[in-house]
């Protein structure tokens, strides 16, 4: 009687200790999913974080760039100024004064903006939320409409100087900044056709959906 009991009482631990294994092996096989699942949200956050430290590295590279040859053209108009160039007297040479007066300090603040993301805590969202920080954006913007227009200003000013050949206007930086307006009219035309293209295949499908 008593191997009897004893062997009930082994096949009952052994049935409970299998029961227990299983249930082990299923909190894994639930848990694999979760923590498969967590990590890679965190790799996730990691590329996105670290995309966007790139990007933002980028941005004060291209800044620094940006604002050397800005302020090389405005020594330059200062130069013509100085020198009274008749040659290159123009509203276009008053309106391209002017301009670069109000653009310098808005890549001075693109900068350090970039510069204090980068070496602070606070995200890219914290700042949409800033009151300031829109109101910024939006005079940004709206200053947008007069980079455009300086583009060609500067593209037609520097040709006419060439045509005429002016030469109290000739400088080194004169070609750069004809070189660096060239490129970014180029950049918006190619952002342009984007949008266009853009529009016309979201219009398409669209118009395809509703028959």
């Amino acid at each position: 009687m008593a191997k009897k009991e004893s062997k009930s009482k082994s096949k009952s631990n052994t049935k409970k200790g299998s029961r227990g294994s299983n249930n082990a092996e299923e909190l894994k096989m639930l848990k694999s999913p979760l923590t498969e699942a967590f990590n890679n949200r965190e790799l996730v956050a990691k590329s996105v974080g670290n995309t966007i430290r790139n990007f933002l590295m980028l941005n004060v590279i291209i800044g620094i760039v940006i604002l050397v040859i800005n302020v090389y053209a405005i020594l330059w108009i200062h130069k013509l100024d100085t020198i009274n160039c008749a040659c290159s007297e123009s509203y276009m040479r008053t309106y391209i004064k002017y301009y670069l007066y109000v653009f310098i300090p808005f890549i001075c603040i693109d900068i350090l903006m970039s510069l204090y993301i980068l070496t602070s805590n606070t995200s890219i969202l914290d700042l949409a939320n800033n009151t300031l920080y829109n109101i910024y954006r939006n005079i940004r913007a709206v200053f947008s409409i007069f980079t455009i227009v300086n583009i060609v200003i500067v593209i037609i000013f520097i040709n006419k100087l060439k045509e005429i050949n002016c030469v109290c206007s000739e400088d080194i930086v004169r070609e750069v900044y004809w070189i660096y307006n060239i490129v970014l009219a180029c950049y918006l035309c190619i952002a342009f056709l984007i949008i266009i293209v853009a529009v016309i295949m979201m219009f398409m499908n669209t118009s395809s959906m509703r028959q």
